[in-house]
């Protein structure tokens, strides 16, 4: 456990961060890259972290490959070994993995050919996979549950002879479905929408092309949240995010428009976001606006249930114990302004590193905040707490 605090509230926070890659960029790349027809292609500013390290080491020789924690990882990997003639390996993760759902991507991997069996409980891994040879024209697959498996069967596609996915139901992430065609366009792929729900693949073979990838934007919304709390609560402010690309192939970067101040006071400041192509950024605008007073409307937050934890349930707890009463029903969350002031005695994590970072931003608004199992930042920011440190929190760790 940490507890952090701002040292000197006079002084505020000041200096340079340069922010981590982004994750979800290196991860589709690197799978990409062991693709191209012609050898891996390099790859600078890979992320250093631990999903992305996951993802380098899958594509070692092994018999059995664990993910640990990190979803993109698992479904890329399942669709990229169901494809490899020979493959034969077992695929599993950490116990909250075994929870997550995969069965509509190993179903449409199924109407390919794909021989993938579940070891323990049906729809979720561990998962045996036989690699061979895919076939199909049309792939069909329910978009309103993950973007993840979209583009692990967009980015498999030309490789099976597969000329259209079509999707069904809400697109959700749909930024994350564009990355992942634009990031095949770079190797050599097109693809173009026929309308909204179908997608049509070029032809052809993808070739190596030397990538850098971006600066990450969900890593930012933790520092411009920091920013946006400092000029209300008027401490001095002045620290330099380095590393981000305007514009961007994240469709998190929407995030510095999120945390525009409003013009409105009472209900009529009340903010009212769409989460269904951002859902990532949930987690750190919700603590955020508690904290600066700002009831919202939370809407296309469904998938937040099935991530590292169930998203939704953790900030429902945790932001109780500040005594902010939020609610959620049939993909809504919401806080109408009702809180009864409170101090907790420590932020409970999860296993998820989303909320130990969006919770660090209570320190804004209180003399400290202790979090619990700090080191979940490492799934794709392993260096945050040392940067808070550079710039101007204290950063104490309690044993016991």
């Amino acid at each position: 456990m940490i507890r952090l605090s701002i040292a000197d509230r006079a002084t505020g926070l000041q200096g340079e961060v340069t922010l981590p890659a982004s994750k979800s960029i290196s991860n589709r790349a690197l799978l990409l890259s062991c693709l191209c027809a012609d050898g891996p292609a390099p790859i600078a500013n890979l992320a250093d972290c631990e999903d992305t390290r996951v993802m380098q080491a899958a594509f070692l020789p092994s018999s059995i490959i664990d993910v640990r924690g990190a979803g993109t990882a698992m479904r890329f990997l399942t669709a990229f070994y169901a494809g490899r003639e020979g493959a034969d390996v077992i695929l599993t993760g950490i116990e909250r993995m075994k929870q997550r759902p995969i069965a509509p991507l190993v179903d449409a991997l199924g109407t390919l050919g794909a021989d993938i069996t579940y070891m323990e409980r049906e729809g979720c891994p561990p998962l045996h996979i036989r690699g061979r040879r895919l076939h199909g024209d049309v792939i069909d697959i329910d978009g309103s549950i993950s973007s993840q498996y979209v583009s692990a069967l967009l980015m498999i596609a030309p490789l099976t002879g597969a000329r259209k996915l079509v999707l069904s139901g809400r697109i959700v992430s749909r930024p994350y479905i564009e990355m992942t065609r634009t990031l095949m366009a770079h190797y050599g792929i097109g693809t173009t929408w026929d309308d909204n729900h179908t997608l049509r693949i070029a032809s052809g073979t993808y070739h190596a092309a030397p990538l850098t990838v971006e600066g990450d934007w969900s890593a930012a919304s933790y520092w411009l949240a920091f920013e946006a709390i400092a000029k209300q609560q008027n401490i001095p402010y002045s620290v330099t995010l380095k590393g981000l690309q305007t514009p961007s192939l994240q469709g998190d970067s929407v995030c510095a428009e999120l945390l525009k101040p409003t013009s409105g006071e009472g209900n009529s400041a009340t903010r009212h976001i769409d989460f269904t192509d951002c859902p990532d950024l949930a987690q750190t605008m919700a603590v955020a606006y508690c904290l600066l007073n700002e009831p919202f409307v939370f809407t296309g937050t469904e998938s937040l249930r099935i991530k590292e934890t169930d998203r939704i349930a953790a900030l429902i707890t945790e932001l109780g114990k500040f005594g902010y009463e939020l609610h959620y029903e049939d993909g809504t969350l919401m806080w109408n302004g009702n809180r009864s002031p409170q101090v907790p005695s420590s932020i409970a994590t999860y296993n998820d590193h989303r909320m130990a970072m969006a919770f660090a931003l209570a320190a804004m608004t209180h003399d400290y905040v202790q979090i619990e199992n700090p080191e979940v930042v490492s799934k794709s920011y392993p260096g945050f707490w040392d940067d808070l440190s550079r710039v101007g929190f204290k950063v104490e760790e309690i044993k016991g």
